[in-house]
């Protein structure tokens, strides 16, 4: 006879004392020069969490000749991207997500988008949400 799964009670991590993570903020404005942090969460000791996250901008003001707009999520030392092109028209967004990340205690994830210095302006919303469980 073949076992396919554990022979424990317990057969899945998240039914271990689960709570909902959930942490953003929605229409940002960003000046030239500006940077903003939508959200900023660290797994505490002796958790581990499943968060999906998700970041958008859209420039509001036409950006300057060589002006850009990015967004990025950091998990304690890993880093995903995105920007747009150097004077974007308006309307002009960058989606950095949806993304699903398994984090052990102690890992940071940073939500941000940001602009060059420049004449233009834009608007930036994303966060996570998921669930941390006991590890």
């Amino acid at each position: 006879m073949r076992q396919y799964s554990p022979a424990t009670a317990r057969q899945a991590p998240t039914d271990r004392n689960p709570t909902k993570v959930q942490n953003g903020s929605t229409g940002n404005a960003i000046a030239g020069g500006a940077s903003v942090t939508l959200t900023d969460y660290t797994v505490p000791a002796g958790r581990v969490a499943q968060v999906t996250v998700d970041v958008s901008a859209v420039v509001t003001v036409v950006l300057a000749a060589a002006q850009f707009l990015s967004c990025a999520v950091q998990i304690t030392t890993f880093i995903h991207a995105r920007r747009t092109g150097p004077a974007a028209a308006v309307g002009t967004t960058i989606q950095l997500g949806p993304f699903t990340y398994f984090l052990k205690a102690g890992d940071r994830i940073i939500v941000s988008a940001s602009e060059n210095a420049g004449a233009g302006t834009s608007e930036a919303s994303g966060g996570i949400e998921g669930v941390e469980y006991d590890a």
